[in-house]
């Protein structure tokens, strides 16, 4: 549901990273603060990936820049990112502190800051986010049957998240830790569309709620480059528990999990996969569900227009280097969502598959400047962002 642009260095990407979560943040906000978790966790991520193993020198290093971005539900907007990169202590992963504004073409907006840092020679890695967007989207119902009659209603979310989380490297690979996010979101639903139709006049409603959640989480990464890999493994897996006890309106629990492979077919082909799932249970409000097309699992679909407290989506891209500095990509993929795990494969399947272009702005860091073109059941869309899709 997030498509930025941010960085022109592994720098800028991380910097894009606290941005594009920003706008992420801003895209995923009102579909849903699941969303919104997920994108601010992903960019989180890559956040810290895009700082990378490389050295880092101690000399402070600064970089702004603005961030356009094409997104399916938002239209077009502009992302101004800036950040500072510094290394206090000589850890190999860079310390990053960094904030963004977003606006959009729809009257959306969103801004934030974050801080990423290393400790006890990259072995403790924290990161934190906080955040407010204005995101003027559109809820097209629970459940597969709901989005493919692409019947909307126009929403308007606002609120403010944060995000706190640390980890662990119990071996070289892997990263355990604790992630906490609270979320305050209040959706007001225009209702006037659907009462036209009707011909009757229905009132607005208004959701508020907050949400605190309290969980595991754990990284895997053998890939031979963040940016750019051509081989290795990347796993991550975020469970959240919330509960009145720790200041949320209602209970429930979260999982999120995600699983990446790369191939180098030869010195200029890389083949590459991503599965992804996320499931919900208890009492959820509807902006917490698992949102179809989040972090561009799968490209193509609005994010928010297929939601349920199930999902899956699985990809394969075919990625070419065909110049010193250029690239394309092929992808294709399928997933769907349900009320219940066991009828994921029962409900309507929604394929994509599309192309794109890709431009190295840093051949140091091996980071690309991205824009893609995604056809699914209900449509096309088209995507611009800094590095790869996953």
């Amino acid at each position: 549901m997030w498509s930025s642009t941010h960085r022109a260095s592994r720098r800028t990407r991380r910097l894009g990273g606290a941005c594009a979560l920003l706008l992420s943040c801003g895209a995923a906000w009102g579909q849903s603060t699941a969303a919104l978790g997920d994108q601010i966790e992903t960019q989180a991520v890559r956040t810290q990936e895009t700082a990378g193993p490389h050295p880092v020198d101690r000399k402070p290093s600064f970089v702004v820049m603005p961030i356009p971005m094409s997104d399916p539900m938002l239209g077009t907007g502009l992302t101004l990112a800036a950040a500072a990169l510094y290394n206090p202590n000589g850890s190999e992963r860079p310390w990053v502190t960094g904030a963004g504004v977003l606006a959009t073409s729809n009257g959306s907006h969103a801004y934030g800051a974050f801080q990423q840092a290393s400790f006890l020679e990259d072995r403790l890695r924290v990161l934190a986010f906080a955040g407010k967007a204005d995101m003027n989207l559109r809820f097209y119902g629970i459940g597969s049957a709901a989005g493919e009659q692409g019947i909307s209603v126009p929403t308007r979310d606002s609120g403010d998240v944060v995000l706190a989380q640390a980890l662990y490297g119990v071996t070289k690979n892997l990263f355990l830790g604790l992630r906490l996010q609270s979320t305050h979101i209040k959706t007001e639903l225009d209702l006037s569309e659907v009462g036209n139709r009707l011909g009757v006049s229905l009132p607005a409603i208004d959701l508020d709620h907050r949400t605190v959640l309290l969980g595991p989480a754990l990284d895997y990464d053998t890939r031979d480059n963040q940016f750019m890999p051509r081989k290795g493994d990347y796993a991550t897996l975020r469970i959240g528990f919330s509960s009145p006890s720790l200041g949320s309106d209602l209970s429930y629990r979260n999982l999120r999990a995600g699983y990446a492979r790369y191939w180098p077919l030869n010195p200029r082909w890389t083949l590459a996969g991503r599965v992804s799932t996320c499931a919900v249970d208890g009492r959820v409000p509807f902006p917490e569900l698992c949102l179809y097309g989040a972090q561009k699992d799968l490209r193509g679909y609005p994010t928010g227009q297929y939601r349920d407290r199930n999902l899956y989506a699985a990809q394969a891209e075919l990625r070419w280097h065909f110049g010193e500095r250029f690239g394309a990509v092929f992808f294709a993929g399928t997933g769907a969502v349900a009320r219940k795990y066991s009828e994921l494969f029962k409900e309507t399947q929604l394929p994509s598959a599309g192309a794109g272009l890709r431009w190295m702005a840093s051949k140091k860091y091996g980071v690309n400047v991205s824009v893609d073109v995604a056809v699914g059941r209900d449509g096309h869309a088209v995507y611009f962002y800094i590095g790869e899709a996953f």
